[in-house]
């Protein structure tokens, strides 16, 4: 097996470290083959049957790399080859055999591709056994641009499964993402910031994840005078995340576009209740709205109450939190990497 992938912090290079673990222990080889990356985001297990593979190109018209690349794909001569970049997808469908099970996993990237992009996605996809998105608004998205059944198979939950205590829980909210427009930690801090004024409540904003915004949002929360009650932590470790949503009551979630987002799944699996705009894979847990899944308009205003509302007792009892944290099962890892590769 062959997965191609251009590393990077974020859910979907955790859900994919996630994988390749169970792939590791139901395939003879397993290759993880980096387009660009950084020692610090390859924090994968030494399993004797995995290998990493690099490639260290940053553009798709790179055709010395291409011609390394194709070497090493004729060298393996995989079975199965798992691409969810552009660049990956592209490349590995110009060089697979007919022998060869070729899956594309689109995230969250599709929002950003050019008219010319999906063009030559759509003439390579005829080499594609299956496609798959990872929530129903990617799926419907990507089948219409590219005329091709998708299959919708969400991301595996990256957290280690545990019974987590409520009374040990601060009435404290968490950020965790990528610190981008995208993500609109803006209306994070500005949610905040009316949350502490209109509710005189004591809390905590722990904002976990680096990027472009963070010191605009730093800035930001110290203009509001909220800053004394933000805690800023950059990228920091899985079982970290895991940790301080243990810890915390709510997590808010202000994206303005998704895939899937998986920090909603680890929320959930933390026992944390969820504030969240409705954007990608949000439908998902419709279900669990009774539980303190909370679907917002984009405003501060509207988060600032749902943020208040999650905090109310009735969601905190031992079963509700138990609840939440059970709700997850369908996204389990071994489950999910059977599905992608059946």
């Amino acid at each position: 097996m062959l997965v191609i992938d251009g590393f990077g912090q974020g859910g979907i290079q955790q859900a994919y470290k996630v994988l390749i673990r169970e792939y590791c222990r139901n395939f003879e080889r397993v290759y993880l083959v980096i387009l660009q990356s950084s020692e610090l985001e390859l924090k994968i297990e030494n399993f004797p049957n995995f290998e990493v593979l690099r490639v260290d190109s940053r553009k798709l018209i790179d055709i010395s790399n291409f011609i390394k690349f194709r070497k090493k794909i004729i060298d393996i001569n995989p079975n199965i080859i798992i691409a969810s970049i552009y660049r990956s997808q592209i490349w590995s469908a110009l060089v697979k055999k007919n022998s060869t099970k070729l899956i594309w996993v689109e995230h969250n990237t599709y929002v950003n591709r050019t008219l010319v992009q999906w063009k030559v996605m759509k003439i390579l996809v005829r080499r594609v056994n299956k496609l798959v998105g990872v929530s129903n608004d990617v799926s419907n998205m990507t089948e219409s641009k590219l005329k091709k059944e998708t299959t919708t198979i969400p991301n595996p939950i990256t957290f280690n499964q545990q019974s987590f205590v409520k009374d040990l829980r601060d009435n404290d909210f968490i950020f965790v993402s990528r610190m981008t427009q995208q993500k609109n930690p803006d209306l994070m801090i500005l949610s905040f910031a009316n949350f502490l004024a209109k509710y005189n409540i004591s809390s905590t904003l722990h904002v976990v994840g680096g990027g472009a915004l963070l010191d605009s949002s730093i800035q930001l929360a110290k203009e509001l005078s909220i800053f004394e009650h933000c805690i800023f932590y950059n990228w920091v470790e899985i079982n970290k995340v895991q940790e301080l949503m243990s810890k915390s009551k709510t997590l808010v979630s202000t994206s303005s576009i998704e895939g899937m987002s998986l920090v909603r799944l680890e929320a959930l699996a933390s026992g944390c209740c969820v504030v969240t705009t409705n954007t990608g894979g949000a439908h998902l847990f419709n279900y669990a709205k009774d539980l303190g899944f909370f679907i917002v308009n984009a405003t501060a205003e509207d988060f600032s109450n749902a943020m208040f509302n999650s905090l109310n007792p009735k969601y905190w009892t031992s079963e509700m939190v138990e609840k939440r944290t059970r709700i997850i099962g369908e996204f389990s890892a071994t489950k999910i990497a059977i599905n992608l590769i059946a």
